[in-house]
């Protein structure tokens, strides 16, 4: 196989990328925009000794699965993965992903259909808009070009005229220096918006337009300036600074009240989360009493939405981010919850085997880099009675359960449809601990 080679191929599989997957001579090649069940030629633009690309230069017979994109920037933008896949065979392949991932792992565990409410467009409460060199718009897949686009078809509807209005203001403007990004934010079930501009170093110069801001659009209640000046692919800093509106928005998550800062995780699918919280809590089956032990907490949202479907728990939270552990403690008084949220990293032992000794039951909902061994390791040794598992990532969650296995055992993951059109999926699995 070389490059410009050409062969005729049928696709066998589709990655979570959105690439397809042909043999040939025995070998894997990614095809990107290809649907599994395509029929066609391909000419080879890579090959090499581990990984091989093509692309299709003539599709004989489209897949079944293949649909009409209704993007205009897809597949330029690396946004989505999905939009020429109907969108009940991208369920059936995030099935695949997750039953995968565990199979590679060596995990034997059921994986049940995709949960999903079936709505594909403006779900995403959270957009980060990259800006460089007069360019807003969305990075290109596997590069930092910037695709310029006039909305994004996942993101809340509510930011269209938003964004707009501000790419015109830069456009127009020569006093608007060291822009890096611009991040919008909305609490869906309180219509707040928050508008947060990040820059390479302080400036004053952004206090006009976000007085402007907040005039014109009401629902912009908070309007900041993040401060990032290393040169990394974080997107924010560590320092946050109010321009116009109130340091926070507020958003109601299963009944409960959230405020939110800009620094704040907070999941970007409202109406899949309330979903998959009451799904944690009814497998969490906590009674009045119980303490109730919830890991990278964030500002509080598992756990507090637990306590108000269960009233008389005792919960504690742990989070390493600081402002985010100011937030949950906001929270909890706000919605009159009594908690103890504890600003530390969950791979301190000392104070997480103090609190997991006392827990009867713990959630667990760690960044894409998962568990890890060593919070494994102390989970299997004094871990609670139960605990549930939610995971953004199948490959780390199997990983994470292979080494769980023996002191914990699991019957069934299930995914939730949280970012459709993407490649990602999240998981909620229930571990019981094994009675020795």
């Amino acid at each position: 196989m070389r490059t410009n080679d050409k062969y005729s191929v049928v696709i066998e599989d589709v990655t979570n990328m959105g690439c397809g997957v042909a043999r040939v001579e025995g070998k894997a090649v990614f095809v990107p925009n290809a649907v599994d069940g395509d029929e066609g030629e391909i000419r080879i633009t890579k090959a090499g000794q581990n990984l091989n690309y093509g692309e299709i230069i003539n599709l004989s017979k489209p897949s079944p699965y293949r649909t009409e994109n209704d993007c205009p920037v897809f597949p330029e933008c690396g946004g989505c993965s999905f939009r020429h896949i109907s969108y009940e065979h991208e369920k059936e392949l995030k099935q695949r992903f997750v039953e995968s991932a565990m199979r590679k792992a060596g995990v034997n565990i059921d994986v049940s259909p995709v949960y999903s409410q079936n709505e594909t467009s403006g779900w995403r409460n959270k957009v980060v808009y990259p800006h460089f060199e007069g360019k807003i718009g969305c990075y290109s897949e596997r590069s930092h070009d910037i695709v310029e686009a006039d909305c994004c078809l996942i993101q809340d509807r509510e930011f269209d005229e938003i964004i707009n209005h501000i790419k015109s203001v830069l456009k127009d403007s020569v006093s608007l220096p060291n822009l890096r990004h611009i991040y919008l934010r909305r609490g869906v079930n309180t219509g707040e918006i928050m508008v947060c501009f990040v820059v390479s170093e302080n400036t004053s110069e952004y206090s006009d337009i976000a007085d402007e801001i907040i005039k014109k659009f009401p629902i912009v209640k908070s309007v900041m300036c993040n401060i990032n000046s290393a040169d990394t692919n974080v997107i924010l800093g560590n320092k946050t600074v109010l321009l116009a509106g109130k340091p926070v928005i507020r958003d109601i998550l299963c009944g409960v009240k959230f405020d939110i800062s800009a620094e704040s995780f907070y999941q970007v699918n409202t109406k899949l989360t309330e979903q998959l919280y009451r799904r944690a809590s009814e497998l969490l089956e906590l009674k009045p009493g119980e303490k109730l032990l919830d890991l990278f907490c964030g500002i509080g949202t598992i756990g507090l939405c637990c306590a108000h479907f269960c009233p008389g728990i005792k919960l504690t939270g742990i989070e390493i981010v600081e402002r985010a552990v100011e937030n949950a403690k906001n929270n909890a008084a706000l919605n009159d919850i009594k908690a103890n949220f504890i600003c530390a990293d969950a791979a301190d032992k000392k104070i997480i085997e103090t609190e997991l000794k006392s827990a009867d039951a713990a959630v667990v909902d760690p960044p894409r880099k998962g568990l890890g061994a060593d919070l494994c390791k102390t989970l299997s040794r004094i871990g609670p009675k139960r605990f549930v598992y939610i995971s953004c990532n199948p490959q780390t969650l199997a990983r994470d359960l292979k080494s769980l296995e023996g002191a914990y055992r699991f019957t069934k993951a299930e995914p939730f449809d949280m970012f459709p059109r993407t490649g990602h999926v999240e998981c909620v699995v229930l571990m019981a601990k094994v009675q020795k």
